[in-house]
């Protein structure tokens, strides 16, 4: 939540320069630097597959399974 917009980062390793962010509620997208730099006043871009909370429920399911596996155990 930056400046009362909600954005998901994509799941991606934190180096990555090409990560984006997608809106929670509609289908949009904007690099993640934009949203860096201006929050919700980023420069969104339709997207037809993909939603934030579509997003949200592959990241719950990705550290669920690593969960599992035991890989977040100390």
């Amino acid at each position: 939540m930056r400046g009362g917009g909600g954005g998901v980062v994509e799941p991606k390793p934190h180096w990555a320069s090409d990560m984006a962010v997608f809106r929670l509620t509609d289908r949009s997208w904007c690099s993640y630097a934009d949203w860096i730099e201006n929050g919700p006043a980023a420069r969104f871009i339709d997207h037809p597959e993909t939603r934030g909370d579509h997003l949200m429920m592959k990241a719950r399911a990705m550290i669920a399974r690593e969960i599992a596996n035991e890989l977040w155990s100390n």
